[in-house]
């Protein structure tokens, strides 16, 4: 009886693993009980379950590639945080060791340079309380020029170059990381600088405004003013006419910006250099003016100074106007194109700026949110 048993429970099991070829095998073990046998996998189940080899590696080096890029990540912007307070410490130390060196050793007196009296020479004497100090132009260096010869001065110069390149190699780790190659950002400089035709075309007609209208008008009153019979009223009359012409000149250009939605650069522009006229050809005015008129007084013939130094005095970094001007007698190249390095090297600085702090920062915000 036994073994007609065991022999129909070995034909069942058989029925069942033919029936169903993926199931688990169960076999009797000596003590009596039941285990289950894990079975192979028939091919069709493999391929359903199992991924490829080549699948298995692609994404192994996916996930290696995307550790490597992290860590080099935070590893560059670890040594960007400790470079920018190592330069913060330095920064700081340099400015207390110069508070204290000033503060323990002050200058002496004739150490001490006076601007307005090595700038101008004061012509006021006894009687003279009512006018301006005249200037006189002077040869020598500019204020910053010996500024800058200063030890603790270059040394902040050079903290600003150093953060000018860190900006640079910056932006160039970025790029590789981001996009895989050096791009250079063209839409900052475009947005900045849009419409730039068309502020050339206003620049060039507020130029020939400030140019025509201010030496025209003030010709033809110097010119007219000694037949007027009633010298009260027509100075009165072109002192409107001039307050009205710095009315238009300032409401204008502002109409201009409105209209073209100018970016920073250009905007600039055309407020810099419009103030820059106003203040140019105010100055022209309160030099000549006065002569003018003490010529009238005593019947003399009025003379205005030539066209060619006015126009002369438009291009020249100065807001007081003189006849003539001290120069140099040779024009140090060098100098120059130090002076335009720095100035481009400023627009690059103010660049790197906005695109690491303004927009990066909010692009980054925007993901969060």
């Amino acid at each position: 009886m036994e073994a007609r048993q065991r022999r129909k429970d070995s034909g069942h099991r058989k029925s069942e693993g033919m029936d169903s070829p993926d199931s688990d095998a169960v076999e009797k073990n000596s003590a009596g009980t039941f285990e289950i046998i894990d079975c192979p996998k028939t091919p069709a189940n493999k391929e359903q379950g199992t991924p490829s080899p080549d699948t298995t590696d692609q994404h192994r080096a996916e996930i290696l590639d995307a550790i490597m890029t992290q860590t080099i990540r935070a590893k560059a912007n670890e040594l960007r945080d400790n470079y920018v307070r190592h330069m913060d410490a330095e920064l700081s130390n340099l400015l207390d060791q110069v508070l204290t060196t000033r503060t323990t050793n002050p200058p002496e007196s004739s150490e001490i340079i006076n601007p307005v009296a090595s700038f101008s020479k004061p012509a006021r004497k006894n009687g003279q309380q009512g006018q301006l100090i005249r200037k006189e132009f002077v040869a020598r260096n500019s204020y910053l020029t010996d500024l800058f010869e200063v030890p603790h001065i270059q040394t902040i110069q050079y903290i600003f170059i150093a953060v000018l390149i860190f900006f640079v190699s910056n932006t160039i780790i970025h790029d590789l990381f981001d996009h895989g190659t050096i791009g250079v950002d063209f839409h900052t400089w475009a947005f900045a600088f849009n419409y730039f035709p068309a502020v050339l075309t206003c620049w060039c007609l507020m130029q020939l405004t400030a140019l025509l209208v201010i030496y025209g008008s003030m010709s033809f009153w110097a010119s007219n003013r000694p037949r007027s019979k009633n010298i009260e009223s027509f100075d009165k009359l072109w002192i409107g006419i001039y307050c009205l012409y710095n009315i238009l000149f300032f409401i204008l250009p502002l109409f201009f910006l409105r209209h073209y939605h100018l970016g920073p650069g250009t905007a600039s522009i055309i407020v810099g250099e419009q103030m820059r006229f106003m203040m140019k050809g105010h100055a022209f005015l309160r030099e000549n003016v006065p002569g003018l008129m003490q010529k009238s007084a005593r019947n003399e013939p009025a003379q205005l100074p030539s066209f060619s130094k006015y126009m002369y005095f438009q291009f020249i970094p100065t807001l007081v106007y003189r006849d003539s001007y001290p120069m140099t007698k040779n024009v140090n190249w060098k100098l120059v194109l130090k002076h335009f390095a720095q100035f481009a090297g400023g627009i690059l600085y103010l660049n790197y700026i906005y695109l690491r702090f303004c927009v990066l920062v909010s692009e980054t915000s925007i993901r969060i949110v």
